[in-house]
């Protein structure tokens, strides 16, 4: 699906013997993409991804110092807060992504399916926050939330492919309401679920 103006991240693997990655020598993918004018307020935001042993570590950061954090839930309309997402498809055969949205409070929602709608919540063998090692932060100067995604739940069994889809997203609800993406989405009004405007992910 590659094409004129397809953002491409290349997703390094971090050092496996290590207690924690070294998010400062990691790139960043900007989430600066604002194509719809009545909701472009302009916060900062990017993502990080390494591969580390068997799962996928991302790392997304809002530079939000006054985020909306009102959702506990996992599964709760998180988008309704100042929230950061990943949309992942992990093989280009596959018509099926997967949707992992944050709020400041380490609040979780995912799920998976082709479209918008009739998508699954994960039902997983724990919580959400043990299953994805989630880690959130909340600061003077932003928020920031980490997680990771096992190899096993994105391929099976399979071979991990050398090339997956996603998008990058940052959104807010409340009084300021806002939406930025990483690879730009065509769409008159605001539109997260679009896997063909998805850019692509390469593992180095």
């Amino acid at each position: 699906m590659s094409g004129v103006g397809v953002q491409i991240y290349h997703i390094a693997s971090a050092d496996s013997e290590a207690a924690t990655v070294n998010w400062d020598a990691v790139d960043k993918a900007w989430i600066a993409c604002r194509p719809w004018p009545a909701f472009n307020r302009p916060v900062p935001a990017f993502a990080q991804l390494v591969l580390r042993r068997d799962a996928l570590v991302v790392k997304l950061t809002a530079e939000e110092p006054d985020a909306r954090a009102v959702f506990t839930m996992d599964n709760s309309p998180v988008h309704q807060d100042s929230c950061l997402e990943f949309f992942l498809r992990p093989a280009a055969d596959s018509g099926a992504y997967y949707n992992f949205e944050f709020n400041p409070n380490g609040c979780m929602k995912a799920a998976v399916g082709s479209r918008r709608e009739g998508r699954s919540f994960l039902s997983l063998p724990e919580e959400y926050g043990k299953f994805f090692a989630v880690k959130a932060r909340h600061g003077q100067s932003g928020w920031s939330v980490c997680f990771e995604i096992p190899m096993s739940l994105l391929v099976g069994d399979r071979d991990r492919p050398a090339l997956m889809y996603g998008n990058f997203y940052k959104c807010g609800g409340g009084a300021e309401r806002h939406y930025a993406c990483w690879n730009r989405v065509s769409t008159n009004a605001p539109d997260f679920h679009r896997p063909e405007c998805f850019g692509e992910l390469r593992f180095l």
